[in-house]
C-alpha cells in the first residue's frame, strides 16, 4: 500500500474511533453506564494508538532536521509511553468507580444501551476492514487495538440483552471492571515492551544468544569481536559488528564476507528495516577497537 493511500486509511479510522469515543462518553454519562464509559477509555486509548500510527506514517514522508539522524523513528515510542500511562491511570479510576456500582447496581435503559452497543459494534467494524487492509507494522497493530473495540463492543451487547431482559443490571458494572482489568493487563505488558525499547534492548523476538552463535559460525575462522543490536523503533533495527580478519584477506575476500554477514542478518526479520555497520579489524588494531569479544 502506497505511503499516502496508508496515511489516509489509518487518517480515516482515527476520525471514526475518535468521533465515537465523544458519543459513548456523552451516552454512558447519560445512561449511567460505566461499562460504556469503560470502553470509551478503551476506545480512547485505541484511537491514541491509531493517531500515533498514523502520525508515524505522516512524519515518515517528511525530510527530519539534520541533527535527528534517524528521522522521527522514535516519536512512537514516545508518543506509545503517554499512551499507555494514561490507559493504566484510567482502568484504575474505572475499576475504582465500578466497585462500588457493582454492589449497589443502578436500573440502565435497556434500548439505548443495545442501539449504542450495536452502534459501537458496527462503527469499529468498519474501522477494523478499513485498517485491515494494510500490510505494514503500523497497519498490524491499529487492525489488532480495532479488533479488540470490536469484541468489546459485543460482550457490551450481551451484557444489553441480559438487562433487558433479566434486569440484571449488575451485567454493567461488571462488564467495566472486565474492560478494565484486560485494559490495565495489556497496558502493562505493553510497558514492559516499551522500558526494553527506552533501554535500547534488542527487539523482544531476537534470541541474543543463539543469534551471536549463528554469526560466530558463519564467521569461522574469523573471530567475532563485538556485536550490538537495538531497535530505534520497531520497524527500524541497528546492527554493529567487529569482526577481526587476518592481514592476509584480500579486498574481494572482505567483500564477500560483509555481503554474507549482511544476507544472514536480512533473514532475521521480515518487517523492519536494518542498518548494518561491519568493521574488520586486523590482529594488530584488536587492542586499540576498545571491543568486548562475544
Amino acid at each position: 500500500m502506497p505511503l499516502q493511500a496508508e496515511s489516509r486509511s489509518l487518517g480515516i479510522a482515527t476520525a471514526i474511533n475518535v468521533g465515537f469515543v465523544f458519543i459513548e462518553v456523552i451516552a454512558g454519562w447519560y445512561l449511567n453506564s460505566i461499562a460504556i464509559l469503560s470502553d470509551a477509555l478503551h476506545d480512547l486509548g485505541d484511537s491514541l494508538a491509531l493517531l500515533f500510527a498514523f502520525l508515524s506514517v505522516y512524519y515518515s514522508q517528511r525530510k527530519a532536521p539534520i541533527h535527528y539522524t534517524y528521522g522521527y523513528k522514535r516519536l512512537t515510542l514516545v508518543a506509545a509511553s503517554v499512551n499507555v500511562l494514561i490507559l493504566i491511570a484510567g482502568s484504575v479510576m474505572v475499576v475504582f468507580f465500578a466497585i462500588p456500582r457493582f454492589q449497589n447496581p443502578l436500573a440502565l435503559p435497556s434500548i439505548p444501551y443495545l442501539i449504542l452497543a450495536a452502534f459501537g459494534f458496527v462503527a469499529n467494524l468498519v474501522a477494523f476492514a478499513i485498517v485491515h487492509q494494510g500490510h505494514d507494522h503500523n497497519h498490524r497493530v491499529a487492525a489488532l487495538h480495532l479488533l479488540e473495540d470490536v469484541l468489546g463492543w459485543a460482550a457490551v451487547f450481551v451484557g444489553g440483552i441480559l438487562i433487558h431482559w433479566f434486569q440484571w443490571y449488575w451485567i454493567d458494572p461488571l462488564l467495566a471492571i472486565a474492560i478494565a482489568l484486560f485494559i490495565l493487563y495489556n497496558a502493562i505488558r505493553q510497558l514492559r515492551l516499551l522500558f526494553r525499547e527506552w533501554l535500547v534492548a534488542a527487539p523482544y523476538k531476537i534470541n541474543v544468544e543463539e543469534l551471536t552463535r549463528q554469526l560466530q559460525q558463519l564467521l569461522y575462522p574469523n573471530r567475532l569481536l563485538d556485536f550490538h543490536l537495538w531497535s530505534v523503533a520497531p520497524d527500524l533495527w541497528i546492527y554493529s559488528l567487529h569482526i577481526q580478519i587476518p592481514a592476509s584477506m584480500q579486498k574481494e575476500e572482505q567483500i564477500l564476507l560483509k555481503r554474507q554477514v549482511r544476507d544472514f542478518l536480512a533473514q532475521t526479520t521480515d518487517y523492519a528495516t536494518l542498518h548494518v555497520t561491519i568493521e574488520l579489524d586486523y590482529p594488530e588494531e584488536s587492542d586499540h577497537c576498545h571491543c568486548h569479544e562475544t
